[in-house]
């Protein structure tokens, strides 16, 4: 599964959560296709809020289309991370299919194909021990689903597929716009203020590009900026590990396929921080986005 922020080595870019996607997640029959159209209008139907544990993680078989609040809490102990990674089954594929591909997800043309085949609508990103953090996701789109949680701070970090079906309803479900617009665009992270309040910070990130992209938040020690961190990232130790102990995961979106959107809520105490993504680019064999520019900074007061 994923590895963590700034231990992802550039060796090996196919890493993300995204490329490592479970097989069972297409395990139904044709579900619908994602409409990309536009929030629906309000109503009083607010999201409905999971809150998954880490030492005991469960989710609802079913649950009924909406915007689904997800609230992941890393209680496990020691140091270990917690990530939830969400995706949606898209039409005419089989288990068989999707097998073939995940096998071979570590190339280039593996892992686009597995992009077809689902749709990621975000999640909850490399979140610390003790910590916790929500992100409301679209699932108004019937369908089978699946969330893909991984524990651990390593490549080969343990992980467990729980797979769910979100039902049809009758109205529409309330859209959530509150937070900080957020606009990811190949390859940019576009919309990032400079400076935010320290507490809980909510965010809205879009996709707008045509590749998949993600948003990993760390905080940086004193006298580090995001130089020091592109830096090491192109350095033997950014490609190897271990990761330098001036960064510090704060958590993040997953990842978001385009069009997709989805919100965060994170909370930040005071410092530097850096946002970036780690998505491979298709078109330039895996290289990671956030070499080739798709990285921001802000201070949290």
């Amino acid at each position: 599964m994923r590895t963590r922020v700034l231990t992802r080595s550039l060796r090996q870019p196919f890493a993300p959560a995204a490329v490592l996607v479970p097989v069972a997640l297409l395990a139904a029959a044709i579900v619908p296709a994602f409409n990309a159209s536009s929030y629906a209008a309000p109503t009083n139907a607010a999201p409905h809020a999971i809150t998954i544990r880490a030492s005991a993680a469960t989710f609802p078989k079913k649950i009924a289309a909406g915007f689904v609040s997800v609230t992941l809490v890393n209680d496990l102990k020691g140091t270990a991370e917690a990530e939830a990674s969400f995706a949606r089954a898209n039409p005419g594929f089989t288990l068989a299919q999707i097998k073939a591909v995940s096998g071979n997800s570590q190339s280039v043309a593996g892992f686009v194909r597995l992009s077809q085949m689902l749709t990621f609508i975000g999640g909850d990103n490399s979140i610390p021990a003790g910590a916790s953090e929500t992100a409301v996701l679209d699932m108004r789109v019937p369908g089978l689903y699946g969330v893909d949680l991984t524990f651990g701070n390593g490549p080969n970090s343990p992980d467990r597929l729980l797979t769910f079906t979100v039902t049809p309803r009758q109205g529409q479900a309330a859209p959530v716009t509150s937070g900080i617009p957020i606009t990811l665009k190949d390859m940019k992270i576009l919309g990032l203020p400079k400076q935010v309040a320290a507490g809980a910070v909510s965010f809205q990130f879009t996709n707008k590009g045509p590749q998949d992209h993600e948003v990993s938040v760390v905080r940086l020690d004193p006298g580090k900026t995001q130089k020091d961190v592109l830096a090491i990232l192109r350095s033997p130790q950014g490609q190897n590990g271990p990761p330098p102990a001036w960064a510090h995961d704060m958590g993040g979106m997953d990842t978001l396929s385009p069009h997709q959107i989805a919100n965060l809520r994170l909370t930040l105490t005071s410092g530097y921080y850096v946002a970036m993504c780690f998505m491979p680019d298709v078109k330039k064999q895996g290289e990671p986005h956030v070499m080739e520019g798709m990285i921001s900074h802000f201070v949290v007061r």
